[in-house]
């Protein structure tokens, strides 16, 4: 029998299993020879560092693999047999080295390779397994260096200088060919002076550049200012957070700390890094020891996170994650969401990482609906919604840029574009004549419309201020040739003249000039144009279709705005704006008085015609009563009191000094001192050698200073202060309690003769406590001094001279004498009394060696002004000249304006019976965001001014006497009044709710009693007194048996 596995082959005893095998022999020889060549390549290849050679794609090699694929599907091709037995490459080495990366490198690297033996289907896994261990060290990723023209600020040449270095570090590339390397990547005005530079040096007979670091040399010498260390130091030191994020201020701290390679500690960089984040944040990271520069920018962003999150609402917690979803600028990415969340906290989530929110204010969280919490008090002024603050508004107008997200998409980069507008508004010239004082309660003039109005701002050329129009119209930009005359710009012959006859009606102008202007616009936008030159009058400079066709600019024709793109910023043109009164005065040529703004009256200030500015003062020459005998010889006898100027000595010292306690580990502040025209410098020169004079500052060496500055007084002097805030900030405050204005004044009960004396620079006669001196050191343009004297300015400043006043005045307090600050209040039943209670005064205030000031001091005075009344024996009153202002106030136009009238109104509410009554109207205007003056906002505006002339004279209370309450209340509010022998004493009112004014009559007649005890009860509690009312109920709430839960609370 014949065996079937065994088939005689034709020819040869032998049979198929043992073909079959010596074939698997001669293949594995094969396979250790392919091996053995190709590690044999590789190490070749590495030392000659020859490239690796790919077969193109339809290479005769490449196109006739196809043709075996047959051989291979029958399994008759003995690339299929010797794969089955091939073992992996990397099973026959240790070293790492011969691995290959790519599984395309072993078909490709060689032409053997490429017609070597192909792997099956069955190893195809273990095919892309063997070639991912090659070593990836054998392969360098493709770098070169950046071409440069030389056209470059300083940073981004030591960005390019640096990039040079690290590919020469990383390529290894041999110092004989670094100079030809990078000569070969300069381009432009670089390679232009690089080629000079060689030929300049041959033509001299010297050698060629054969060093980086010469050819660096040469480079910095010709492309950086030779104070560009300086510079980055300047910036270095100026480095600070100002309105950016945390992350953008670190990414900029980290950049110039690198430039500049101080060699600094880890505490002075700490310090440095900390010195320049926002004072908030710096309060922050006070609350923690910070011992490292990462340590510290991870609390400063943590607390830029919770300095912008929203105020959580009671009783609740928010998930950490949208924490972070509304964390600071410097946190961009947004936390990925649970996978458990439903849909509706996906949809939430999504839309609050949505690329249209991610610019806009974080909503605040509503409250929790719970009966019994306390209602929500905060409210914005600005929209009038309650639950946040008008800082936070977010109908606030966004006047700051807005940085592009680098990751953003170009849609978000266009609409931020859109939304982050700068406005850049008319330059604004020196003022030359006018002298301005600004009047803080005067109403804020109307918005012009700009439906009839072209576009008009002024512009700065060669440091003038001039006129500028847009007009789109225009086929050219033109300059008026008086403006080129005056500024002195050259001027060139235009190679195609022209005639024009809309500058001037029926005259044609022959154009035959041309000129390079170069002007700007606030501090942001600076262009040269090319205009014509013509003789006109409309304006200084228009810019035409050129223009706008080169800036690409965008137009809003409702609002009359420019906007264009410049240096990555979207900028906006505002136009000039000018009252309708002021056109028809111009049209007219009538003279018209308006009530202005200071920018506008500036704005007018630079306008070719004539300006009257009428500013209103206080009566410096106020009429005064004759001053009695008496008193005269009483001022003779103390002149010592009352000398014409302070004694050039120091104070004494007295039991109460000035005190600057500092918070521990407080930067202490270095600013510069602000700059001064030169009429200002000789006023500060003249203020620092009198205060030198008579000792009360001296020169300081102290590491801290603040800048000073002057201030007008009343009497057209000038005081020297102190920009005292960086200071404060690291002050320890101390809370001494200031006088109430209506407690000083419930003293004067039965006062018939009065004098007001006013202390000579009262802070000036107090000494500093030896040894802080030196945190008081100001800097002016003639060095550095500090005061011995407390200056005015500082945070404790106040609390202090009170303290004094009231330790000197003690004895007198409240019987004869009242102070509040440098004013002193002295009253008397009559003039012989009086005469000794000023000389009581005067011996105490020449016992303390306390001084006045005699031109501004009232002596034996029937009626005296006094914080902001009227006293007299009668009782107080409203100041004249505030109720004149009052009177003749307009008839508000804004919300601005209304809110104006009703803080000075409601300084004087206690003098108007139903003030809330009255002003109701005028309160609801104020709870709209939206403007709204009808016929009932007129009327209660004029009711107030009428009430305001009939005010009563208000009796001073006398708490010997027995006191009278009196209530009445309507469907609207509440009122009552204070009275002592049918005198008034002061009136109070109040508006009610609308759940209040759904209560009953019983109900809001005893509220109003029960309001009117709690608002008087100072006066009331100490001694028995009656009540008055008009609801007769209200006598039997004593002895009812049953009361009301509400009632009873």
């Amino acid at each position: 029998m014949t065996d079937k596995g065994k088939t005689p082959v034709p020819g040869e005893g032998r049979s198929v299993d043992a073909l079959w095998e010596n074939q698997a022999t001669i293949m594995r020889q094969l396979e250790s020879l392919a091996a053995d060549v190709q590690r044999l390549m590789i190490d070749r290849r590495r030392e000659f560092n020859l490239p690796r050679q790919r077969i193109p794609p339809h290479h005769p090699r490449r196109e006739a693999t196809p043709a075996m694929a047959p051989v291979r599907r029958r399994g008759m091709g003995l690339e299929r047999l010797g794969r089955r037995f091939h073992p992996p490459v990397s099973e026959e080495t240790d070293s790492d080295e011969n691995v290959l990366t790519n599984p395309e490198e072993n078909v490709t690297e060689s032409d053997d390779n490429a017609e070597g033996p192909d792997f099956g289907q069955g190893n195809r896994g273990g095919r892309r397994r063997h070639f991912s261990q090659r070593n990836q060290a054998e392969f360098k990723i493709k770098v070169d260096i950046p071409f440069f023209d030389g056209h470059v600020h300083i940073e981004d040449y030591l960005d390019w200088e640096r990039a040079v270095e690290n590919f020469f570090d990383y390529l290894e590339v041999d110092p004989t060919k670094q100079v030809k390397y990078v000569a070969c990547r300069l381009r432009s005005g670089a390679s232009a002076w690089w080629n000079q530079l060689l030929q300049m040096r041959q033509r001299e007979g010297k050698g060629p550049v054969r060093s980086w670091n010469r050819m660096k040399q040469l480079l910095r010498s010709q492309l950086l200012p030779t104070d560009y260390e300086q510079i980055l130091y300047m910036k270095y030191q100026q480095c600070i957070q100002g309105s950016r994020s945390v992350s953008e201020y670190t990414e900029e701290f980290h950049r110039l700390s690198a430039r500049n390679n101080l060699n600094e500690s880890t505490n002075q960089l700490v310090a440095r890094y900390i010195g320049g984040l926002k004072y908030s944040i710096q309060d922050k990271l006070e609350l923690n020891s910070v011992w490292s520069l990462p340590q510290a920018i991870n609390f400063a962003l943590k607390a830029e996170m919770q300095l912008s999150r929203a105020t959580r609402p009671q009783f609740s917690r928010r998930p950490i994650a949208d924490s972070l979803v509304d964390a600071g600028k410097g946190f961009n990415k947004s936390t990925p969401s649970s996978s458990s969340s439903g849909p509706s906290s996906m949809s939430s989530k999504s839309e609050a990482a949505s690329p249209d929110s991610k610019f806009q204010l974080k909503a605040k969280p509503t409250v929790s609906n719970n009966p019994y919490a306390k209602p929500a008090t905060l409210k914005c002024f600005r929209c009038f919604q309650p639950g946040h603050k008008s800082n936070e508004c977010p109908q606030r107008q966004q006047l700051q840029l807005l940085e592009n997200d680098h990751d953003a998409s170009l849609e978000q980069i266009d609409e931020v574009k859109e939304n982050s507008a700068e406005d850049l508004e008319a330059d604004e010239g020196d003022p030359l004549i006018c002298v301005i004082e600004k009047l803080l309660i005067a109403p804020r003039q109307q918005v012009d419309s700009q439906r009839n109005a072209i576009f008009k701002m002024r512009c700065t050329i060669n440091g003038k201020v001039c006129d500028l129009l847009i007009d789109s119209g225009c086929t050219e930009n033109i300059i008026a040739r008086s403006k080129v005359q005056a500024l002195n710009l050259k001027t060139t012959k235009n190679r195609h003249p022209y005639r024009i006859s809309w500058v001037r009606k029926g005259v044609d102008i022959q154009v035959t000039d041309m000129c390079q202007v170069t002007f700007s616009i606030g501090r942001q936008y600076v262009c040269d144009v090319l205009c014509d030159v013509l003789d006109m009058d409309v304006c200084h400079l228009i810019l035409g279709r050129p223009w706008q066709f080169d800036a690409g600019v965008l137009f809003d024709g409702r609002a009359n705005v420019y906007s264009l793109d410049w240096k990555g910023k979207r900028l906006r043109l505002l136009p000039k704006t000018q009252d309708d009164k002021t056109k028809a005065a111009n049209k007219n040529n009538a003279p018209v008085l308006q009530v202005v703004s200071g920018p506008n009256l500036l704005l007018a200030v630079n306008e070719k015609e004539p300006l009257w500015a009428v500013i209103i003062t206080d009566n410096a020459t106020q009429a005064q009563s004759p001053i009695p005998e008496e008193i005269r010889k009483l001022l003779e006898q103390f002149c010592d009191v009352c000398p014409n100027e302070l004694p050039s000595s120091l104070p004494p010292l007295r039991s109460i000094q000035h005190q600057i306690d500092l918070l521990p580990n407080a930067v202490l502040p270095n600013l510069p001192h602000y700059r001064l025209n030169p009429r200002e410098q000789e006023i500060m020169k003249s203020l620092v050698d009198d205060l030198l004079h008579k000792q009360l500052i001296q020169t300081s060496i102290s590491p801290c200073a603040v800048p000073a500055l002057l201030v007008p007084k009343k009497n057209s002097e000038w005081r020297l202060c102190v920009d005292s805030r960086a200071i404060n900030k690291i002050t320890v405050k101390y809370r001494f309690p200031v006088p109430r204005v209506e407690e000083l004044l419930d003293h004067l009960h039965g006062a018939a003769v009065f004098s007001k004396l006013d202390l000579r620079s009262g802070y000036h006669q107090i000494r500093i406590r030896p040894g802080d001196e030196w945190k008081t050191a100001f800097k002016t343009p003639f060095g550095l001094f500090e005061w011995r004297v407390m200056p005015f300015g500082l945070c404790n400043a106040p609390s202090t001279f009170m303290r004094m006043i009231q330790l000197i005045l003690k004895p007198f307090w409240g019987q004869f004498c009242i102070a509040y600050f440098d004013d002193i209040l002295v009253y008397s039943r009559n003039t012989d009394q009086h005469i000794d209670h000023l000389q009581k005064i005067f011996l105490i205030l020449q016992e303390h060696k306390l001084f006045l000031n005699l031109p501004k001091c009232e002596f034996a005075s029937l009626k005296v002004h006094f914080l902001g009344f009227l006293l007299s024996q009668e009782g107080v009153q409203m100041n004249p000249d505030k109720v004149s202002t009052i009177l003749t106030w307009p008839t508000p136009t804004s919300l601005f304006d209304v809110r104006s009238f009703h803080g000075l109104a409601n300084f004087y509410r206690k003098f108007i019976k139903g003030f809330s009554l009255i002003m109701s109207p005028i309160t609801d205007c104020l709870k709209s965001k939206v403007f709204s003056w009808g016929d009932l906002q007129q009327r209660s505006f004029d009711a107030l001014k009428d009430a305001l002339t009939s005010a009563p004279v208000l009796a001073l209370p006398d708490f010997d006497k027995l006191f009278t309450v009196a209530t009445d209340a309507s469907a609207v509010g509440i009122g009552a009044v204070l009275s002592q022998e049918g005198r008034p004493v002061a009136f109070f009112s109040e508006k009610l709710c609308h759940s209040r004014q759904c209560w009953s009559a019983y109900e809001q007649e005893l509220y109003s009693v029960i309001r009117a005890l709690k608002q008087w009860e100072h006066y009331l509690l100490h001694q028995d007194f009656v009540i008055c009312t008009d609801n007769k109920a209200l006598q039997f709430i004593n002895t009812q048996k049953h009361v009301n839960r509400m009632h009873a609370r």
